[in-house]
């Protein structure tokens, strides 16, 4: 925060936002209330959302945290395809038999299949059919937060429980495999391989059988493969062949093979997906108390550093030893769960481009409704900015106000430092013995003197 970058103290004073910050009811926030931090962070997040409107930042949050996710339900029977988006800030992630990040998002993109009595009703084709319904990114934001659910209701016991299991996230997280530009091209990518695949068990059948008729059964196998859905539907068999699937088959006239299959390219360069890992919060304890704390990635240092925010005690972190203080899992004996476990996650984008805010604003708006645009295309790169520079940003009022509290802070720093006093003690027995000195100069002078 601008705090924390102009202040001279080790830790930022935290009683006064508490005073002020008020929650819906108009109430101060106790800091002996545990709170759950997902729902604290969106709770700020509104109210400085609220009070930024009007201003040249309005709707910085969602410009640097908003993203939208895109509800599918996509038919295996047809080429129609039905999409909601939503707009999100919290990416929340299954934790319970997940072991990491990426095994959670590939469930998360996996879906549900709406099959037999829970067939999809196509409103394009006004029949009931066999459908994926999932969940997908459809824009990615500035900054990912992403929530790892470790709270949840334990319908047996009838009480909030945590899940302490381990659950790893790695410091560069690839996300196009989880969009739906990623999606689209995964889905072309199998579609070539299962032709090839085809074509290669044709092939070996047909040579089986004594070789004649091997282009024609590869021919027919190709035709087979390129006739299903793209999500993989169910082929008839026996049967259960119905005149609807063979008018498919024939409608497949001419050979087909895996190259003929277009792979969409994604409209942005690799580095547009890779983020890299800038912070965590980390919940100690149990669903009913506990204690959260913070490891953050100085942003603007060359090697990255690490620091530990816990409480009124800041201090360097080695980010080598985040699976141990973050992932959970077994402790060091092995017999039981560690309670300190990773609960929110921060990646910023590695590389920030020119497109990065039309692509992460859901509904752009036009050049004259958004007079401060300019102020979007700031490189993200931070080390860009000299420790003078960075303090230009700063409102004159809260400079002033942190300033004050530095002259005051460092004045109570040496007067009451033991270097200090050990100085005054020097300084005052320096002082006497030159007093004592002095003074049998004098007498000697005077005994001489009488002499």
């Amino acid at each position: 925060s601008l705090n924390q970058q102009e202040t001279m103290r080790k830790y930022v004073e935290t009683r006064p936002f508490c005073q002020n910050f008020l929650d819906y009811d108009g109430r101060p926030v106790d800091p002996n209330v545990q709170m759950d931090v997902e729902e604290f962070v969106l709770q700020l997040f509104d109210k400085l959302d609220s009070a930024l409107k009007g201003t040249k930042y309005e709707r910085l949050i969602e410009r640097v945290y908003g993203y939208q996710s895109l509800n599918q339900v996509i038919s295996r029977e047809c080429e129609h395809v039905s999409e909601r988006p939503e707009n999100q800030i919290t990416l929340q992630l299954e934790v319970k038999n997940r072991r990491s990040i990426t095994q959670s998002l590939e469930k998360w993109i996996e879906g549900d299949r709406l099959e037999g009595d829970n067939k999809y009703q196509c409103s394009q084709c006004d029949k009931k059919v066999d459908a994926l319904k999932r969940v997908c990114i459809k824009t990615l934001p500035r900054v990912l937060i992403v929530q790892c659910k470790r709270f949840e209701f334990d319908l047996e016991y009838l009480k909030r429980i945590k899940v302490n299991s381990l659950f790893e996230f790695p410091h560069r997280l690839d996300m196009a495999p989880y969009t739906d530009d990623g999606l689209k091209v995964r889905a072309a990518i199998e579609k070539r391989e299962e032709i090839a695949r085809k074509r290669e068990e044709a092939a070996a059948e047909a040579a089986g059988e004594g070789g004649g008729g091997n282009e024609e059964a590869a021919e027919n196998a190709v035709v087979e493969a390129a006739a299903m859905p793209e999500f993989g539907a169910a082929q008839p068999s026996g049967a259960e062949e119905t005149a609807e699937a063979a008018a498919a088959v024939e409608e497949q006239e001419k050979e087909l093979k895996e190259e003929d299959i277009e792979i969409p390219e994604m409209p942005h360069p690799p580095e547009f997906y890779e983020y890299e890992l800038s912070g965590i919060v980390v919940h100690l304890g149990t669903a009913d108390s506990g204690h959260y704390y913070s490891f953050i990635k100085e942003r603007d240092s060359d090697p990255p550093k690490w620091c530990e925010f816990n409480d009124t005690m800041v201090s360097a972190f080695n980010p080598r030893d985040i699976p141990t203080a973050a992932f959970g899992g077994l402790d060091a004996t092995g017999a039981g769960e560690k309670y300190n476990s990773g609960y929110l996650l921060f990646y910023d984008r590695v590389v920030r481009l020119p497109d990065d805010v039309s692509t992460t604003n859901p509904t752009p708006v036009s050049a004259s409704a958004e007079p401060h645009a300019d102020m979007w295309k700031v490189p993200l790169d931070y080390r860009a900015f000299r420790d003078v520079d960075r303090s230009q940003f700063v409102p004159k009022e809260l400079f002033d106000e942190i300033w004050a509290d530095n002259r005051t802070y460092l004045t109570d720093k040496h007067v009451f430092a033991h270097e200090y006093f050990a100085f005054i003690n020097q300084l005052m027995r320096s002082a006497h013995t030159a007093s004592l000195v002095e003074r049998a100069d004098r007498i000697a002078a005077t005994r001489r003197a009488k002499a």
